[in-house]
Formats: structure tokens, sequence, C-alpha cells
């Protein structure tokens, strides 16, 4: 454990050292080195944390930031995208009842013309009601594909937004890269388009 040292040894008193005494002697100055070690290793650390804490709490809380605007963007395009889905539906549920209203519009016409019309004959008659149920449903296809037409392109819309935002010039390299792949393995697999 405690070595004598080398200078008490050389005056006489350490005649009778035993193994272990010399073997302690021996060894001590790298036990000392390794306590020594120890100590430098640990200033480091705790150096190497006060230096190394700001930036890196610094780097987690700018990641958390952009990750949380990254969320509340979507959930603001989300909210926009349902707004505008109710109010084609709104304006869906709104174009039935208005065809429906035509339908009775154009029903008591035809019902008041086949009135008047009688004395020309039931033929004449038939032959309105089928005009006006033909022009209702030519109405109702009409301003159903325009309404289709602009839901489909407020979503094309919104999806160019939506790619435009998230889609990098990375993204956009592979997928010309895999396009043109695709087209030479079709290229390859249709030699002269057969």
């Amino acid at each position: 454990m405690f070595g004598i040292s080398p200078a008490f040894a050389s005056e006489g008193g350490g005649e009778h050292m035993s193994a272990e005494e010399h073997e302690a002697e021996e060894y001590g100055p790298q036990y000392t080195q390794i306590v020594y070690g120890g100590i430098n290793f640990a200033i480091f650390a705790v150096l190497l944390f006060v230096i190394a804490r700001k930036p890196i709490a610094a780097a987690i809380a700018g990641r958390s930031a952009s990750i949380r605007s990254g969320l509340d963007e979507a959930a603001r395009l989300q909210a926009e995208a349902q707004a505008r889905f109710d109010s084609v539906e709104v304006r869906l549920a709104a174009l039935d009842k208005e065809i429906e209203e035509m339908r009775v519009d154009a029903r008591e016409d035809a019902e008041r013309e086949a009135e008047t019309l009688r004395a020309r004959g039931a033929v004449e008659a038939v032959r309105i009601k089928e005009s006006a149920e033909r022009a209702i449903r030519e109405e109702s296809a009409r301003a159903k594909n325009e309404i289709r037409q602009e839901a489909v392109a407020l979503a094309v819309q919104l999806a160019r937004e939506t790619l435009t935002r998230t889609i990098t010039r990375e993204d956009q390299e592979r997928l010309a890269k895999e396009f043109l792949a695709a087209v030479d393995a079709d290229r390859a697999s249709n030699p002269k388009g057969a």
C-alpha cells in the first residue's frame, strides 16, 4: 500500500523490504499517472460540457421550432383546404336544392302548359314535358361539371403550392432521373416502339 521512499531505503531503513513493498514502490508512479489522467479527463469532460451545452441546446431548440413551424403550416393548410372543401360541399348542397326547385318549377310549368295545350292534344304535352326534363338534366349536368372543375382547379392549386413548398431541388433532380431511367428502360424493352 504505502511504499517506503527511496531516500529512506538508501539510508539503511529499507534493508528489510518485503517483496510487496518493493512491488508497491515499483508500480507507485503508474498509479499516480492513472489518477492524474482521470482528473485530466474529468476536467476535459466538464469543460466540453460547459462549452458545447449552449450550441447543442440552441441547435435542438432551432430544430424543434422548425418542426413546430412546419406542423403549424401543415395545420393551417389543412384547415384552409377543409374550409374550401366545406364551401364546395355547401355549394353542392345548395345546387341540389336549386336543382330540385328547378324540377318542381319545371313540373309546374309543364302541368300548366299541358292544361292550356290540352286542346292541341296529348302528344304536344308529352313533348313539352320531355323537353323541360332534358333542359333540367343538361343544366344540372353543366352546373355540376362547373363545380367539379372549380374543385379540381382548387385541389391542383393547393397541391402545386404544397409541392412547391415541400419538394427540394434534390427531390426534383431525383424524380427527373427516375423518370429518365423509366423512359430508357421502356425504350430498351421496346426498341422500335413495338
